[in-house]
């Protein structure tokens, strides 16, 4: 018995001895089990595992992908699931470029520069102003001495003229003062006229820009002066010539507030008259005016 066990013993190590080269390069995929054996057992026989096709890798991806499992669905709430929405980034391209198209198709407005608005000067001309007086013969001497004296300064030419006006005899200045005198009542008629058809509020506005500019008033003419008020009538019957303006206006209006009401009214009526006289001469006086006036 133990001839015939050993007869097979060294006839399977002979064939194994002849297959060690690949039983050693498929040694790590043996069972485990060959390593532990009995000599009462005989040896399992191990051949080489059969290479399998290599499979490409995009059929390898789509087994992968094929293979993972179907997410589970959530279950159903009252709730109705919003729908989904597309990404903001596809609808902002869009609107950009529809804004683009629609800007590119507007025509390109000109722009036109505002022309400045004038406006109109309440400031009273030259022209409007009354026409000067005439000349003094100190001025129609000095300007004839300029004329002769004309690479001197003002300032120089001024003292000059001076001096040489207060050396001249009375006979010497004479001729001066006629063409003076001749000069001036032309200038008067000339003034004449202008007051006598003048507007007031012309003649106001420019004692107002006189005044600002530290210059005199012009005298107005008694036709286009204003009567006076009531209290003024009273104080022109009261007033004590001994007492300055100002007194005489305080004490006035002490009197006028102690003054019973029945005698303010002929004061009033007094100042009614006046008045009404007043507006008729300026209507009488703007029939005679000029169109251009």
């Amino acid at each position: 018995m133990l001839s015939i066990l050993n007869a097979r013993l060294l006839s399977r190590l002979s064939i194994a001895v002849a297959r060690q080269p690949v039983l050693l390069a498929r040694a790590s995929r043996l069972p485990t089990l060959v390593a532990r054996r009995s000599f009462i057992t005989s040896i399992p026989l191990a051949f080489p595992a059969v290479r399998a096709p290599a499979k490409s890798t995009a059929g390898r991806k789509t087994a992968t992908t094929a293979k993972k499992p179907a997410a589970k669905k959530k279950p159903a709430t009252g709730k109705k699931a919003a729908p989904k929405k597309k990404p903001a980034t596809k609808k902002v391209a869009t609107k950009k470029k529809a804004a683009t198209k629609k800007k590119a198709a507007k025509p390109k407005r000109r722009v036109t520069a505002k022309k400045p608005v004038v406006k109109k000067s309440t400031r009273v001309t030259k022209a409007q102003a009354p026409p000067p007086r005439g000349p003094s013969p100190f001025i129609l001497f000095s300007n004839e001495y300029g004329k002769n004296h004309k690479d001197v300064s003002i300032v120089e030419r001024a003292k000059l003229s001076g001096a040489a006006w207060r050396a001249l005899s009375e006979e010497e200045k004479q001729p001066y003062v006629t063409l003076s005198a001749a000069r001036s009542t032309v200038a008067q008629e000339e003034r004449t006229r202008y007051f006598a058809s003048v507007d007031p509020d012309l003649l106001r506005r420019l004692n107002k820009q006189r005044i600002a500019s530290k210059k005199n008033r012009i005298p107005v003419p008694r036709i286009l002066r204003k009567p006076p008020s009531s209290f003024f009538l009273y104080l022109s019957e009261i007033r004590d010539p001994s007492l300055s303006a100002v007194e005489n206006a305080k004490s006035a209006g002490a009197a006028w507030k102690a003054l019973p009401e029945s005698e303010k009214e002929v004061y009033r009526e007094r100042c009614l008259e006046l008045t009404k006289e007043h507006k008729l001469k300026l209507e009488e006086r703007a029939k005679h005016l000029p169109k251009s006036a």
